[in-house]
């Protein structure tokens, strides 16, 4: 649906007519389709030149019933997700948080990689923000990052709980 209520439907319903009732000549040296595609494309070009020429509507200052300001587009209902989307997305959040518990256990030998995931958890990114939560000099962050997702991405592999999200398309298989 386009702006004014037009639709593609529309814009061939008139081509139709106008080749029929001979408001459009009919170009004998081409085949119906091609007479076709030239009336819509010349219906659409002058629809268009003509909406250009039109403002767009503005919705503000418009006055509800009551006589308050209206505002459709703020005042427009967000229906939300339905409900085998949130079953969905329920799902798929317990199978990360499995994931990710059970990645900690596997990462509890290396303590140093156990804080920057905790870390990584509370949204430090930063070097120094991690160096002053962990201790970790700074200097190591970055590597200790490309370990830590090399980890991650090893223990994928073959994890049950890996498996299971790559269904919902949130997990990258990589070997």
């Amino acid at each position: 649906m386009l702006a004014n209520g037009k639709s593609a439907d529309d814009f061939v319903k008139e081509a139709v007519e106008a080749l029929l009732s001979e408001q459009w000549k009919y170009r004998y040296d081409l085949d119906l389709e091609t007479n076709l595609k030239r009336t819509i494309r010349s219906r659409i070009w002058t629809w268009k030149k003509k909406s250009d020429r039109q403002p767009l509507a503005d919705h503000k200052g418009m006055v509800s019933d009551d006589g308050t300001d209206f505002d459709p587009v703020s005042n427009a209902v967000d229906p939300g997700p339905s409900g085998d989307v949130l079953v969905e997305q329920s799902e798929q959040h317990e199978l990360q948080r499995i994931f990710l518990e059970e990645f900690k256990i596997h990462l509890k030998d290396d303590p140093e990689l156990s804080e920057l995931l905790s870390a990584l958890e509370g949204e430090f990114t930063k070097p120094a923000e991690i160096e002053e939560l962990t201790g970790i000099p700074a200097v190591r962050i970055s590597e200790l990052k490309r370990k830590l997702e090399s980890k991650a991405a090893r223990f994928m592999i073959d994890h049950p709980s890996a498996e299971a999200l790559e269904k919902y398309g949130t997990n990258r298989k990589t070997k």
